[in-house]
Formats: C-alpha cells, sequence, structure tokens
C-alpha cells in the first residue's frame, strides 16, 4: 500500500517506476485501474481482463473496451498460455476466473478515497484485491490517501470495521509517500522552459512550503506560458526586472492554487489584499492576478510594465550609485572636492527626475551632507531642493488635500532640510491654497456637496467647502433656487454630524453660513425654511 496526501505525487511515482520496471521485466502484465473513474465492480473486472491479455494486441483491447458496456463479446482470442484459440463468448466480467494459477502481474488500484460506495460494494472489491494475491501469484498495489478515506468510513463503523479486517489481511507492506518541496520540484521542473529561474521558483516553492505535485505542475505550466519575456522585444529589459516578474507570477500562481477560492471573489480589491499579504499592488501584480483569474494576457501592457519597473531599478541603482560616492568620505585616498564634484555632477544630471530617484527625505539627508562639507554651497543648496520640491507640490497637490500623501508628512519632511528652503516651499504651499479659494465656483461647491451627501468624499472636498466665500453661496441661494435647497440640505446633514470629530472642516463650514444668514438683509425668509424644513441648526 502506497500512502499520501493528494497532490504529494502518489501517481506519478507508481507511473514512473513500472515504466523503468517494465523496460526491465517485459515477460511481466501490468494494470493500473483507477477507482475514481470506476462505475461497477463488473467494470472493474473486464478492465483488469482487457490490460492483462491485450497489451500485445491494441487492436482487440480497443475492441473489447467498445463493447464493454456490453453484457459480452464474441471474439476468437489467442492467449499464450492456452495451447488453441480460445473462443470467448461469455459475461466478461466472470473473465477473471479464466486467469491461471501462476499469473505473473502487478495490478494497480489507485485513488482509493474517491471511490464511490454507493455504486461499489467494499467488501467484494477487497475480496478480488484478495483473489489476485492469494490464488494467481500477482502482486497487488493499493494507491490511498488514507486519512481522506477512512474520513470517507467514519459514517459507517461496520464498514470501517470491515476494511481495517481486509487491511490486514491483504496489506504485507504500507509506504508512506512524502517528499520534501525539493524532491518534487525536481520532478516538476523537468518541464521547465525558462531554466535560468529555475533557482528562483525553488527558493519560492521552499519559503511557501509547497510539495504538491500537482501545485508545481500548474506553476511550472504557467511559468512556461511567458517564455516570451525571453524573446527579443524583452531583450531592452534589465535580468533583474524579468527575475522580478517570474518571482511575482510564481508566488501567486502558488498562492492561487494553495486557495483558489480567494481568486474567486467579485471584490478584486479584497482579492489583491490576499495575494499580496495587504501590501501595495504595483505594476506586475495588478497584470498578474488579472491573468490568473481570465487566463488572458496582454502582451503590449506587459511590456509597458516592464518599461514602468525597469525604471524602477534603474532609479534604484542611481539612488545605491549616489550613497556609495557619499561613502567614500570615509576612503581618506579620495578627495573631499571629488566626492563633492561626483554628487554635484549626479544632482545636475537627474535634476528634472531627483525625486524619482530619492524620497524627499533623503534629498533633505543628500542636502545637509553637502552643506556640513561645505557650507559656502548654501545658495546652490538652496536654489536646487526649491525647485523639484514645488514642482512636487504641483504634481502632488490633490494628494495632498485628498490626504493620500499627508500634509502633516509632508512638512515633516521639510523641516530636515535648511529654513530657506523649508519656507519658500511652505509659502508655495499656503498660496496653491489661497489659488483654490480664488478659483472656487458654484459647480464647485455643487460637486462638493454632492460627493458628500453621497458619501464618497475625500479631504479635498471637505477643502473646497472650507476655502469656499460665505457670502457668495448666500448669493447662489438666492439665484438659484435648485442651489438654495441643496444648501438647506447638506446644512441638515452636517448639523446630524456635529458630534463626529472628523467632520470638523464642515462644521466650520455650518458655522460660517449660518452666520451669513443672521446678518442677511432677508434672513426672516431663511428663518422660515428652517421652520418649514424642521432643521434644527
Amino acid at each position: 500500500m502506497i500512502k499520501g496526501e493528494w497532490g504529494i505525487g502518489k501517481t506519478h511515482f507508481w507511473k514512473e517506476f513500472i515504466n523503468e520496471f517494465q523496460q526491465k521485466n517485459k515477460d511481466v502484465k501490468t494494470a493500473y485501474i483507477s477507482l475514481f473513474e470506476a462505475e461497477s465492480l463488473k467494470e472493474i473486472r473486464k478492465d483488469i481482463f482487457i490490460q492483462l491479455h491485450t497489451k500485445k494486441v491494441p487492436f482487440i483491447r480497443k475492441l473489447l473496451r467498445t463493447f464493454k458496456l456490453f453484457k459480452g463479446v464474441e471474439l476468437e482470442l489467442k492467449i499464450p498460455y492456452l495451447k488453441l484459440p480460445l473462443i470467448i463468448y461469455a459475461l466478461l466480467e466472470n473473465s477473471l476466473y479464466l486467469l491461471p494459477n501462476n499469473l505473473k502481474a502487478i495490478i494497480c488500484f489507485d485513488e482509493f478515497e474517491r471511490l464511490n460506495l454507493n455504486k461499489i460494494e467494499l467488501e467484494t472489491l477487497l475480496g478480488i484485491i484478495s483473489f489476485f494475491k492469494e490464488n494467481n501469484s500477482c502482486k497487488v498495489v493499493m494507491i490511498v490517501n488514507e486519512k481522506e478515506f477512512e474520513s470517507k468510513l467514519d459514517c459507517n463503523p461496520n464498514l470501517k470495521e470491515m476494511y481495517n479486517k481486509y487491511k490486514e489481511k491483504i496489506v504485507d507492506y504500507e509506504f508512506t509517500l512524502d517528499p520534501t518541496f525539493k524532491e518534487n520540484f525536481a520532478i516538476a521542473s523537468r518541464a521547465l522552459k525558462l531554466k535560468d529561474y529555475e533557482p528562483i521558483l525553488q527558493k519560492i516553492v521552499s519559503e511557501l512550503q509547497v510539495n504538491n505535485l500537482r501545485i508545481l505542475n500548474n506553476m511550472i505550466r504557467i511559468i512556461n506560458e511567458f517564455e516570451f519575456i525571453n524573446n527579443s522585444d524583452f531583450n531592452i529589459f534589465r535580468k533583474e526586472v524579468k527575475e522580478d516578474f517570474i518571482e511575482k507570477l510564481a508566488t501567486l500562481t502558488l498562492k492561487k492554487f494553495q486557495d483558489p477560492t480567494k481568486f474567486k471573489n467579485e471584490n478584486e480589491k479584497d482579492l489583491y489584499e490576499y495575494v499580496i499579504e495587504n501590501k501595495s499592488v504595483g505594476y506586475f501584480e495588478n497584470l498578474i492576478v488579472r491573468y490568473l483569474d481570465s487566463g488572458f494576457i496582454d502582451k503590449k501592457q506587459l511590456c509597458n510594465a516592464f518599461s514602468l519597473e525597469n525604471k524602477i531599478f534603474e532609479n534604484r541603482e542611481k539612488r545605491e550609485n549616489l550613497f556609495k560616492t557619499i561613502d567614500k568620505i570615509y576612503d581618506f585616498k579620495v578627495p573631499i572636492q571629488d566626492i563633492l564634484n561626483e554628487i554635484w555632477d549626479f544632482l545636475e544630471n537627474e535634476k528634472d527626475n531627483i525625486l524619482s530617484i530619492l524620497h524627499i527625505s533623503e534629498l533633505a539627508v543628500v542636502t545637509e551632507f553637502i552643506l556640513k562639507v561645505d557650507p559656502s554651497s548654501k545658495k546652490k543648496c538652496v536654489n536646487y531642493a526649491v525647485t523639484p520640491l514645488k514642482k512636487f507640490v504641483d504634481d502632488n497637490y490633490d494628494k495632498i488635500l485628498d490626504n493620500k500623501i499627508e500634509e502633516i508628512e509632508f512638512m515633516d519632511y521639510l523641516s530636515y532640510f535648511p529654513d530657506e528652503i523649508k519656507t519658500d516651499v511652505t509659502t508655495y504651499l499656503t498660496e496653491k491654497k489661497e489659488q483654490l479659494k480664488a478659483t472656487i465656483g458654484k459647480e464647485h461647491i455643487e460637486t462638493a456637496i454632492k460627493k458628500i451627501l453621497s458619501g464618497g468624499w475625500g479631504i479635498k472636498d471637505e477643502e473646497v467647502l472650507s476655502n469656499s466665500n460665505p457670502k457668495k453661496i448666500i448669493e447662489y441661494m438666492k439665484s438659484d433656487p435648485e442651489f438654495a435647497e441643496l444648501i438647506f440640505r447638506f446644512l441638515d446633514f452636517i448639523h446630524r454630524l456635529q458630534n463626529a470629530p472628523e467632520n470638523s472642516k464642515l462644521k466650520e463650514f455650518l458655522k460660517n453660513i449660518k452666520n451669513e444668514i443672521q446678518n442677511d438683509p432677508e434672513s426672516n425668509r431663511f428663518e422660515l425654511i428652517k421652520k418649514i424644513r424642521g432643521s434644527q441648526w
């Protein structure tokens, strides 16, 4: 008996073994019976008989299989151990009794745990196995996930007791197949086309502790579908980028097959959070998850993703080289001026791209280093740093307002720069806010209010309202009844949220409008509308 978990490679192991065995022992007959496919004991008997006596007569074997649904067939079949041709017109299900006592054969019964106990009587099946073992000098192999099979028998204690009784009688040796990750990966990787990436795949398999051969074969199959990354179109991309892609593809593939239900989740956000363990989704992850879900990959999109990731790797390398230059301060053979010249050459060459290479805090570190080594270059440092920082504000102002980039955090980064840089950039950020206030119109207010009422607003929408002019809002209300109704509805909404501290900007908006209404010549009209609506603010 060969035991082991599902997918561990029991069937693969047996087929490789028996194929090699048959090459050296051609006189030994063999049969392989999958109990998962078996519909009846009659079918099992027929299949054994057919396999044992038609290995060398393919046409007859095919014909017998064709007629195996019928009760019997009439055929002239020459069987080696009989001197005369045997005319078979019989019930093939009884044909096992035609087998001689000295039959030299190996019969394998696989997938016991998938046996349909409603269609096949277990005791009779075990009796057939016992018949072969004891009366026909056969070697019988049983392949089973015993844990699953015994779990299936738990619902019938008598059946389980009978199985254990027969097992003790017919099973002489038990082997548990439990290969290591390395052993099963070695089997699966035989089919790998992208051999250069085999060490990466082996490392991932070991880290994720995957030794299920079926899952490993699926991973190799999927990796092979991306063999085109070694084509000329992808030659422009760095080796590290390709390795990064293969690593992510293998990791997500293994995760999918380890837990397929997660990949059937209709909520894409939940799926992404699962497959990358709550880390941000990158260019590759996005495409890989879609591919694993749909089976389709857009090569043009993938090529674009490679370009973006390639740039990230290039910038990472540039950053590392810059800090290696800074570390030359410890090498007394390198003149200080040479270090400064090398740093400034780098900064000037990358001035349009510097914040793609360095984080703001890292630019502050580089600036601080230069000023400590050469205090006379302060003006040059200020002029250099202010430009990319202002550009960062321009490019990311909406993200700062929407709190995707926290303003407090941004200001904290600025604090590492000299005061001249910090003051200049802070003033620029304030001016941007004033520009927003000056450009706020009726349509901006309407849009912000509707988003807030729908529940899908951001910090920027609150910023629009808190920076809007209350006098203009009152004028808009007087000239547009629909706008007036919207404002009243919104003020009622804010009043209901007045105990929520996170809505302080909205409460500020309510307070400003309320004060403006009280000072307006038509305040009585406003109060009447409030009374009709039942407003409590």
